[in-house]
């Protein structure tokens, strides 16, 4: 039986494509959190690049991927000096889209499990980001406390709500203001990623500073914060994710703290907690994670929190 030419395999992949309508890296895409998606196309794109393939990551016939391709994008990768962190999200991509192939019936069982057995890149994980200070938390939430505009007043309630809460800029643009009782400071929190939901609680300057902006805008609207117009006027759109990128750095400049991410605050909410002495399994459900190894990742402690811990063996004579 003569063999099927690459050409004509690619043809049969589009044709399929056509007639399921929906392509492998847009079905695997939609499983993942809003927020991690941008970063895996990214990486599915160079592994395509490094393949040869020039096409856009949703054209290129991830169909005829097969293992030996997938340890050759790795060998590369590791030679090229790329971040074991990097290495591995690239790797959890394509053996995501290998998965999403099968479903949609353009490879073969055999292939997609030869693939998704390929182990991750082992070595020290690169930790991205940082945790504010204790005295940099006072200079951000200062300078807006200053602040009497209603900019100000929403930026202030964003901020420490991120801090107090740890929530993913994602699951904070969701936020309606039905998910808050302003009795006991419960919020419900609906996370992109499953489709999860748990209940957080805000402290009480949070709710002071929340309240602040929630009395400053109309009750009947569902969103719990809303864009601004250039001239400092109420919308009635809901913020995005880049939205609150913007307002986190741009407030992080004014304060002089340096370059800041949404996320950093959620790192600072985490290491707060293991450095007041929490449980590090109920830091795990504070934040939403379903590992206790993701947690652990956001742990910033620094050597001097080492250092107490072994002055505290010192005082208990071991």
């Amino acid at each position: 039986m003569p063999r099927i030419s690459a050409k004509k395999k690619f043809e049969l992949h589009q044709k399929l494509l056509r007639k399921s309508k929906q392509d492998p890296v847009t079905l695997y895409l939609e499983t993942l959190a809003p927020s991690g998606r941008r970063s895996v196309c990214y990486l599915l794109g160079k592994a395509a690049r490094l393949l040869g393939f020039a096409e856009d990551v949703k054209e290129v016939p991830w169909h005829l991927l097969e293992y030996q391709h997938v340890v050759q994008i790795r060998t590369k990768m590791i030679r090229a000096g790329y971040s074991v962190n990097t290495i591995n999200l690239m790797l959890a991509g394509i053996k995501g889209v290998a998965g999403a192939c099968f479903d949609l019936g353009l490879n073969s069982a055999e292939e997609m499990l030869r693939i998704k057995k390929l182990r991750r890149v082992r070595g020290e994980q690169n930790r991205k980001g940082r945790a504010l200070t204790q005295a940099q938390v006072v200079r951000l939430v200062g300078e807006l406390e200053r602040k009497t505009s209603l900019v100000a007043t929403r930026d202030l309630a964003i901020l420490s709500l991120l801090l107090a809460t740890g929530l993913r800029r994602s699951e904070l643009c969701n936020l309606k203001r039905a998910d808050y009782n302003a009795r006991n400071g419960e919020i419900i929190v609906r996370s992109g990623k499953g489709r999860n939901t748990r209940v957080v609680h805000l402290n009480v300057s949070g709710r002071r500073r929340l309240k602040k902006w929630l009395d400053a805008t109309p009750s009947d609207i569902d969103w719990l914060f809303l864009k601004l117009t250039r001239r400092g006027s109420l919308s009635l759109e809901p913020l995005s994710g880049s939205d609150i990128y913007l307002i986190v750095r741009a407030r992080a400049h004014e304060a002089g703290i340096g370059h800041l991410a949404p996320h950093d605050l959620r790192r600072t909410f985490v290491t707060c907690l293991l450095e007041s002495g929490v449980d590090i399994n109920i830091v795990r459900q504070l934040a939403g994670h379903k590992q206790l190894e993701t947690t652990s990742r956001y742990d910033k402690r620094n050597i001097s929190s080492n250092k107490k811990a072994l002055e505290t063996l010192s005082r208990l004579g071991l």
